[in-house]
C-alpha cells in the first residue's frame, strides 16, 4: 500500500512529517523545491518535484488504485477543490484525506464516501482543550489531596436510596483519595432498596454503612458524592467536599466542589480525575463506573457529554462485562411488578404525554422506573408517574430528546410547590403531601393525577 501526499503549503509539513515516519511506501509530491529538499534526511521518502499540483497528468501518472491512499494539503480552498475534482476525475476509488488549515477551507467540498476532511484548526483545538481540561482536573484533584492530608477520616455521604452512579462514585472518591473502607467509608440515611444495587454492593464489595445525624460528629470530613447538601434538607448539612452531576437547587459552600451539569453523571465527573490524575483503575472499580454511567444515561442515550463518552470509552475495556450482567439481571420484587401493573391500568395519554398514577407506593425508587418504562410505549414522547411516598407527591418526568426541556417544564409546572428540575430528557418534582393537597383543595388522594396533568398541560402551553 503506498501513500501520496500532495503538499501544497509548507504549514503542513510538521503535521504529516510525524505519519510518514511510520509509513513504509511514501512519496511526497511538492511544487516548492525547498519543501522537498528538508525531506531528504528521511532516505526512505521518495519525493517529487511538480510545478501544477492539481493538473490532470500529475494524477495519471501516479498510477494510483482503490489501494492507495491521497492526502491533500493545502491553506487555500479553492486550490483544495480544483485538486480534489482533478483526482476523482481520473480515479473515482482511492481513497482520500483532504488537510486544510480550519473547517472554512472545506467550504464547496461534497466529499464522497471515500474522502474525509482533516482541519489543522480542529486537531488543534480539540487537543488543547484536553489538554487544559487535563491540567485543570490535576490542579483540582492536588486541592482534594491537601484538603485529604489535613484530616484523620471522611465520611462519603450518597443518598437515601443510593443508585449505581452514586455508588460508583462513592468507590471512585475514595480511591482519589487514596483510603480504605475504615478511613472513609460511603454511608447513607437511608437504604439500598432496588434489587439490581443491592447486586451492584454485593458482586463488587462496595459496603454502605446505614447512620444518623449523630454518626456525622465522628468524622474529621464529609464529602458528598452524586448528591448535594440541599437535599438533606431536614438534617442541614454542610459537606466539605461536593461531586454532582445533577443542577444546583440551593448554593452550597463547601471547601471542594466540582458540580458539572454537563456530565450524563457523576462516575464521568470522578472518572475524569481517575484518568488525567494516572489512577490504576482495577477491573472492580471500571466495572461500578460503567454501570454507574450507563445506567444514569439509559446506556448512553440520555442527556451525554463528549466527557461520557470519553470516560466509557475508557473503563468499559477494564470493565468484568460477566458481572455487568449479573448486576443488569436483577430480579423485581413482587410490589414492584405491581406497580407497573398498577401504572398500565391507570394511563392517560395527552398531546403525547403520557400519564400514570401509581398511588401509595412503598420505594420512591419504583416511581423513574416506571416512567423509563411508560416512556417506551408507542404514541408517547413525554412520561409523567406520578406516586406518593412518606407524605410526598413524587413526580418522575422522562422525555424523548427532541421536545421541551424537561427540567424546565417540571419548575415552570410545579417550582412554587417544592423541589422541581431537572435534565433535558429526565427530571423529578417532590412536593409535601399537605401543602399539595391544600393548594389545589383536593379531598381524595385519588385526584392528585388530575391537578398534574393540568398543571403540565398549563405549563407546556404557555
Amino acid at each position: 500500500m503506498k501513500t501520496i501526499i500532495l503538499l501544497g503549503d509548507d504549514i503542513f509539513l510538521p503535521v504529516v512529517r510525524y505519519y510518514i515516519a511510520d509509513q513504509n511506501d511514501v512519496l511526497i509530491v511538492s511544487s516548492q523545491s525547498a519543501t522537498l529538499y528538508s525531506l531528504h534526511a528521511f532516505k526512505e521518502i521518495k519525493t517529487r518535484y511538480c510545478k501544477n499540483l492539481s493538473s490532470r497528468e500529475l494524477f495519471e501518472s501516479l498510477a494510483l488504485d482503490e489501494t492507495s491512499r491521497v492526502i491533500i494539503c493545502f491553506a487555500h480552498n479553492d486550490i483544495l477543490i480544483s485538486c480534489h475534482e482533478t483526482l476523482r476525475e481520473v480515479n473515482k476509488d482511492v481513497p482520500v484525506v483532504i488537510m486544510g488549515l480550519n473547517r472554512q477551507d472545506f467550504k464547496g467540498i461534497a466529499p464522497p464516501h471515500n474522502t474525509a476532511l482533516f482541519s489543522v484548526e480542529h486537531l488543534v483545538h480539540k487537543q488543547l482543550e484536553s489538554l487544559w481540561s487535563a491540567i485543570d482536573n490535576r490542579s483540582r484533584l492536588k486541592r482534594l489531596r491537601d484538603i485529604n492530608e489535613a484530616c484523620e477520616n471522611i465520611l462519603i455521604l450518597i443518598q437515601h436510596d443510593p443508585d449505581p452512579d452514586a455508588l460508583a462514585s462513592g468507590l471512585a472518591l475514595r480511591v482519589l483519595l487514596g483510603r480504605n473502607k475504615q478511613t472513609a467509608p460511603i454511608a447513607t440515611f437511608g437504604e439500598v432498596t432496588r434489587s439490581e444495587n443491592q447486586n451492584m454492593i454485593r458482586l463488587l464489595d462496595i459496603p454502605v454503612m446505614q447512620i444518623t445525624a449523630e454518626d456525622l460528629k465522628k468524622y474529621s470530613k464529609i464529602a458528598m458524592v452524586d448528591v448535594q447538601p440541599p437535599y438533606f434538607k431536614n438534617q442541614a448539612l454542610k459537606a466539605d467536599i461536593v461531586f454532582d452531576h445533577h443542577p444546583v437547587s440551593e448554593p452550597c459552600d463547601a471547601e471542594f466542589k466540582d458540580i458539572r451539569t454537563a456530565c450524563g453523571s457523576t462516575s464521568t465527573i470522578l472518572g475524569t480525575y481517575l484518568i488525567d490524575g494516572n489512577f490504576k483503575i482495577t477491573q472492580r472499580l471500571a466495572t461500578a463506573l460503567t454501570y454507574g454511567i450507563k445506567s444514569d444515561t439509559m446506556s448512553l442515550e440520555r442527556d451525554i457529554s463528549d466527557t461520557d463518552i470519553e470516560v466509557f470509552t475508557s473503563v468499559y475495556p477494564l470493565a468484568n462485562l460477566n458481572m455487568l450482567r449479573q448486576i443488569e439481571n436483577a430480579m423485581l420484587a413482587y410490589h414492584e411488578i405491581g406497580a407497573f401493573v398498577k401504572a398500565l391500568k391507570n394511563t392517560t395519554v395527552a398531546d403525547k404525554m403520557l400519564f400514570a398514577w401509581l398511588g401509595t407506593v412503598v420505594n420512591d425508587d419504583i416511581i423513574p422506573r416506571v416512567a423509563d418504562f411508560c416512556l417506551q410505549i408507542v404514541g408517547s414522547e413525554w412520561a409523567f408517574v406520578t406516586g406518593v411516598h412518606d407524605r410526598k407527591v413524587v413526580c418522575s418526568v422522562r422525555n424523548v430528546g427532541y421536545v421541551k426541556h424537561a427540567g424546565e417544564l417540571v419548575q415552570k409546572a410545579f417550582g412554587s410547590l417544592g423541589s422541581a428540575g431537572g435534565h433535558r430528557s429526565m427530571a423529578k418534582a417532590v412536593m409535601p403531601l399537605t401543602q399539595f393537597k391544600k393548594y389545589f383543595n383536593i379531598k381524595r388522594i385519588a385526584d392528585i393525577e388530575k391537578e398534574i396533568m393540568r398543571c403540565v398541560l398549563t405549563a407546556a402551553d404557555s
